[in-house]
């Protein structure tokens, strides 16, 4: 298998590299690159192209084995442009490949993202939002002064009024001593969820059963036996998935369907790469038909004559 990757900066400076092993495309993104960290994707890359050359993949059980000992962002990149070289050989979307049981849904919905933006810089950009058709939202909160995610909230849902979702992410910005207080103060602008109000899983497994608005953890799980000890401490109802952060679409499968046998909601949303990494992530998606709104804001490329037409990526999908 042929195996060949280049760097390329997305519109917000960030550099990233692409993967083409085949017919197959995948995206390194780390949300931070160095000199060090540069020259170990490459020397990586380097090997991995050598030992690629004369193996044939054929299965899905395959594939792992050719990413032990791997950085997570890697990990993703490299899987993912094998996966979709072997749904093309067979014929496939990436969606139908991941997919075990029914059809893939045609397609998800999509959530925006307003940041930790003045109210009025988020009542503009709401009105934007709803122009271009999105109909879930989702708000930065923890601010240094709760006021300020009161006042930014309130606008949105005041310019938006019945016509859109919107949840909320905290980041783990709160503590013990304040996050029913400032949850209580934004559950009147009928909040559907809030990520990661809190850091760790003992304080999310405390506020759960607490808490005015429903929880979802983010960043306190990227690995499956993390999510079997939140679920083991009923930490919340909704998880939300970052494939990139758990090593690949693979683990992530296995992640969500975890989550969802036990009757838990899942979310998945990229880590703000370009367009070829958040459609691995919107594929497994779409292969497991997920209700909520999943979230898929990033970047362009900067080369703007970058031809990846043929995956089906266009402006819609992300809306």
């Amino acid at each position: 298998m042929n195996l060949d990757f280049f760097p390329i900066k997305l519109t917000n400076d960030r550099l990233v590299f692409l993967v083409k092993i085949a017919s197959g495309w995948g995206e390194i993104a780390p949300l931070s690159m160095n000199k060090e960290l540069y020259d170990r994707i490459v020397a990586t890359l380097t090997q991995l192209k050598q030992e690629l050359k004369p193996i044939d993949i054929f299965s899905l059980e395959q594939i792992p084995l050719f990413l032990t000992g791997f950085d997570c962002f890697v990990r993703y990149g490299v899987e993912q442009a094998l996966l979709h070289d072997l749904a093309n050989r067979r014929g496939q979307s990436l969606a139908q490949l991941l997919c075990k049981t029914n059809k893939p849904k045609h397609n998800l919905k999509i959530n925006a993202l307003i940041s930790r933006v003045s109210p009025q810089a988020a009542g503009i950009m709401t009105d934007k939002l709803i122009g271009q058709g999105y109909t879930n939202i989702k708000i930065k909160v923890g601010s240094a002064d709760i006021k300020e995610d009161i006042e930014r909230v309130q606008t949105v849902r005041q310019r938006a009024g019945n016509r859109i979702s919107i949840h909320l992410d905290a980041n783990g910005a709160w503590q013990k001593n304040n996050v029913i207080h400032n949850l209580s103060l934004l559950s009147p602008f009928m909040i559907d969820y809030i990520e990661q109000p809190v850091k760790t899983l003992a304080e999310l497994a405390w506020l759960n059963d607490r808490s005015p608005i429903p929880v979802a953890v983010d960043e306190a799980v990227t690995s499956l036996a993390e999510l079997q000890m939140a679920i083991k401490l009923c930490c919340c109802n909704i998880f939300v998935i970052k494939p990139a952060f758990w090593g690949g679409i693979l683990p992530a499968r296995a992640g969500l369907e975890l989550a969802l046998s036990q009757g838990r909601s899942v979310v998945l949303t990229g880590t703000l790469e370009g367009a070829i990494g958040r459609w691995g992530v919107y594929e497994l998606g779409r292969a497991y038909s997920l209700d909520r709104a999943c979230g898929l804001t990033g970047f362009d490329y900067a080369d703007a004559g970058l031809d990846y037409t043929s995956l089906g990526i266009t402006a819609e999908l992300w809306r």
